[in-house]
């Protein structure tokens, strides 16, 4: 029987599981059985699978699935975001004081409601802090592919055993698998695990995908990106106004000859504020959802992928020749009739419904 070596983070986390020491070395058939078990971690299942894919490229000499490397913030990395994320707190208060202070000392008496203004500035001020905080941690998200507020358990985890799934599908497709996999201990309780393995965690991750799409319509992810969208839709208009208003005022100052009302000033600057808007409901609202939808580890393309199979036929019935006389089975079919004997007697253990399994929770 082929014997899986397990990895350093594959044995700890059995160990924490079983609350005993592991061993670092499994029948092939104990982690197929562990991998059709419901109650471990996903954690724990993603490591299991990667050290019997490992195995199998051992084995058969063929390399089958190649892990992404993962994104890692250094020590210097983070001390530049860190850097970055200060300034722009700092220029974002600065800015929107400015404009809203500006806008409403025009608008109203500075005189009576002095202090009323000063006050509304500095919440106008701190409010587009926030989402401009919220806004760079979006990006982040984004572009290092690493959730900061996690929904559930996490979607990459999901993602990575999809991937894995896909690819033994496609191993077990092709002619040395079909062909020498009994030379390696891998009887008939092998292959029905196998199958089992793929069909019941295939439709698992098919219901996953489906309730993570509710997630991302959910409650919170929909207060996020609405109080994003709204804080930074006002303070565009706000600093396209203010631009518009004073180059104007600038353009009539210096030029005395020219005498531009205070109502041509405003209507510049509506004109500006309203452009500087169009550009960032056109151009930056689609970033905002989609860096929203990466930061709480729930992004609409993969939770589509999460539900892609990889099609791969590996049932194909016996055909006759056009003349009538049977066609000599292929290495599928050789591969069909293996999976109908293991399902006479299968040996392996139940597999809990995956429609029993517990939805996402906010």
């Amino acid at each position: 029987m082929l014997q899986v070596k397990l990895s350093s983070e594959t044995v700890k986390s059995l160990s924490t599981s079983l609350k005993s020491n592991s061993a670092e070395n499994l029948p092939l058939i104990a982690v197929i059985h562990y991998l059709n078990d419901d109650s471990i971690s996903q954690k724990l299942r993603v490591f299991m699978l990667q050290d019997m894919i490992s195995s199998f490229e051992a084995t058969f000499k063929k390399s089958i699935y190649i892990k992404p490397s993962a994104a890692k913030l250094t020590w210097k990395k983070k001390i530049i975001l860190a850097l970055g994320i200060t300034s722009g707190l700092i220029n974002a208060i600065s800015d929107a004081f400015g404009n809203i202070s500006v806008l409403l000392i025009t608008t109203f008496d500075a005189l009576t409601a002095g202090f009323a203004l000063l006050w509304a500035s500095l919440a106008f001020a701190l409010f587009c802090a926030a989402a401009f905080l919220l806004f760079r941690l979006a990006m982040i998200s984004k572009s290092t592919n690493i959730s900061i507020f996690k929904v559930g358990e996490t979607l990459s985890a999901y993602l990575e055993e999809r991937r894995m799934l896909n690819e033994l599908l496609r191993f077990m497709d092709i002619g040395p698998f079909i062909t020498h996999h009994d030379r390696h201990g891998m009887n008939l309780e092998v292959l029905q695990g196998l199958k089992q393995l793929l069909t019941t965690r295939g439709k698992f991750l098919r219901i996953k995908s489906q309730e993570l799409a509710k997630v991302r319509q959910g409650y919170f992810p929909t207060i996020v990106r609405g109080f994003l969208i709204t804080s930074l839709s006002v303070w565009s208009l706000t600093s396209g106004f203010m631009t518009g208003f004073f180059e104007l005022a600038m353009i009539s100052a210096m030029v005395p000859a020219v005498i531009i009302p205070v109502w041509g000033c405003v209507l510049c600057g509506l004109l500006i504020g309203i452009a500087t808007l169009y550009m960032f409901w056109s151009m930056a609202r689609a970033e905002v959802t989609e860096g929203v939808d990466y930061m709480i580890g729930a992004d609409e393309e993969s939770i589509k992928g999460l539900a892609v199979e990889a099609d791969m036929d590996l049932m194909v019935f016996n055909k006759p020749k056009p003349d009538g006389i049977p066609q000599a089975p292929t290495h599928q079919e050789n591969y069909q009739s293996m999976f109908e004997a293991a399902n006479e007697d299968s040996p392996c253990p139940p597999v809990t419904s995956v429609e029993n399994s517990a939805p996402i929770q906010m």
